[in-house]
């Protein structure tokens, strides 16, 4: 049996790698199956129709955000953003000022082997407290390849033929198992150091009480 030192010593450290661990395990371990962003920067408008010019309807820009990351290898796949915010300069549509008109919204998208975006179809129409905006982002062809925003079919400004880049913002989870495995080989490590120290403790205990039975024994 352990020393009360020791055993307090132990249980200390049990108790503290433990709370760490679970520390790390409810703030952080969730961030490993966080959120991945993918940001479009679209290039500058060149046709104009109507009263639209630039400023304020130069270009589209925006970003949508999903649950994982896109799957390698899809072809035109229908993914459900859970949020996104795109803008020509002066509309900026999100889920909360944005519906389900005609055959928009439409959200596809092909990728290649490293998940990265290579081909889309994006398409959104704000409501019409807005005045029905609409916002289009195509590349799914060298024939189709646009950048359009129009307001109620009148007024337009586009780029055809040079379409925009992605980006990605995608979380490591290796980071957070690294520090969890960490964490793990603390907590061992000090449970290791505790059992060696109350091994010799009660060792050195036992030498202790033969010599005190054989010095006090008549």
């Amino acid at each position: 049996m352990f020393p009360i030192t020791t055993a307090r010593r132990c249980l200390t450290y049990s108790v503290g790698a433990l709370l760490a661990f679970s520390l790390v395990a409810i703030f952080l371990a969730p961030s490993a199956s966080a959120d991945s962003t993918y940001t479009y920067s679209g290039n500058v408008f060149d046709s104009f129709k109507g009263a639209f010019a630039c400023p304020p309807e130069c270009k589209i820009t925006g970003s949508f955000t999903v649950d994982q990351p896109l799957p390698p290898n899809l072809v035109l796949a229908t993914i459900v953003p859970t949020s996104f915010s795109f803008t020509d300069g002066e509309f900026t549509l999100t889920p909360g000022n944005t519906f389900q008109f005609v055959n928009c919204p439409h959200w596809e998208f092909s990728t290649n082997a490293t998940g990265a975006i290579t081909t889309w179809n994006v398409c959104i129409i704000g409501r019409a407290s807005l005045g029905l905006p609409f916002l289009s982002t195509t590349n799914i062809s060298p024939d189709f390849q646009e950048d359009t925003t129009n307001f109620v079919f009148r007024n337009s400004a586009s780029v055809f033929g040079n379409p925009g880049t992605w980006s990605a913002t995608i979380p490591e989870p290796s980071c957070l198992l690294l520090l969890l495995a960490g964490l793990v080989s603390i907590a061992g490590a000090k449970a290791s150091d505790c059992k060696q120290e109350g091994a010799k403790d009660t060792l050195l205990q036992s030498l202790v009480n033969k010599l005190t039975r054989s010095t006090c024994q008549p």
